[in-house]
């Protein structure tokens, strides 16, 4: 792959005015296969700018085929469902372990051109549970759709962990991230309570406090009430960044020995 066909691969598209024609660009510069190799290339990058980079090419790709010129985007589409490029992307992070690119490509999921069974999601939630429960949060989103809050809860209700101070991290963290309505977060949270580890106290009760008052406007997003900042998706955060430096140093960490490790 050229340097000049990599940067365009990886130029975060979907954000600005007029990214359908500089893709249509690259489709009529580059053959199918050349730009399949390319994105196969930089999915096995141990770099964030290069596999997430793919990953957003491919749904832009997938999500904007109306918006750009020509046809040869279809072929491209195609090219990629028949060759398992994402399937294949997947089972690569498995197998090495790479898990903050595993919960990138689970973020992503409902947006490429594959899907997952219920029944994979479901070995994958029983696998993660033990081996790093962190990204179970993304599975969850990818399992449930975003307007069943009431079976997002329940799934939620029904995952067990082997520690409270890892539990708490995560299940905090899920019901930040999966889409359950205000009032259920509100049981889920007041929950916590009773495995909060006490420097974490004032962040739940702030959280908590937040929530109630999106219950009383009745509104739905947290850019309508004032947030503080958040001690626990610091902390998921820096095990991300953390698990990407192992990784590239030919390493892995989970959740649970990052929080071992004094974090």
């Amino acid at each position: 792959m050229t340097e000049d066909l990599r940067s365009l691969l990886t130029a975060n598209y979907g954000f600005a005015e007029g990214d359908g024609k500089k893709v249509s660009h690259i489709l009529k510069t580059y053959p199918p296969e050349e730009i399949y190799s390319g994105l196969k290339e930089l999915l096995r990058s141990i770099y964030p700018a290069k596999y997430e980079g793919a990953l957003n090419f491919i749904r832009y790709l997938y999500w904007s085929c109306d918006f750009i010129p020509g046809s040869k985007d279809e072929v491209l589409l195609q090219k990629i469902k028949d060759g398992n490029l994402i399937q294949d992307a997947l089972s690569f992070y498995e197998e090495k372990k790479a898990y903050a690119q595993l919960d990138f490509l689970f973020a992503a999921m409902r947006n490429l051109p594959f899907e997952l069974s219920k029944e994979k999601i479901e070995q994958y939630i029983q696998r993660y549970e033990k081996e790093n429960p962190v990204l179970l949060a993304q599975l969850l989103n990818v399992l449930i759709d975003s307007d069943n809050s009431e079976a997002l809860k329940a799934r939620y209700e029904k995952l067990s962990f082997e520690a409270e101070d890892v539990e708490f991290a995560v299940r905090y963290f899920i019901l930040e991230t999966v889409f359950i309505d205000n009032f259920d977060k509100d049981e889920c949270f007041k929950k916590l309570r009773n495995i909060c580890p006490d420097k974490f106290k004032n962040t739940l009760e702030n959280k908590i406090a937040e929530n109630q008052k999106l219950l009383s406007l009745d509104c739905a997003y947290d850019d309508e009430v004032e947030t503080e900042n958040d001690e626990i998706l610091f902390l998921i955060a820096g095990y991300f960044e953390d698990a990407e430096k192992a990784y590239q140093k030919g390493k892995n960490l989970t959740f649970q020995e990052f929080i071992k490790g004094g974090c």
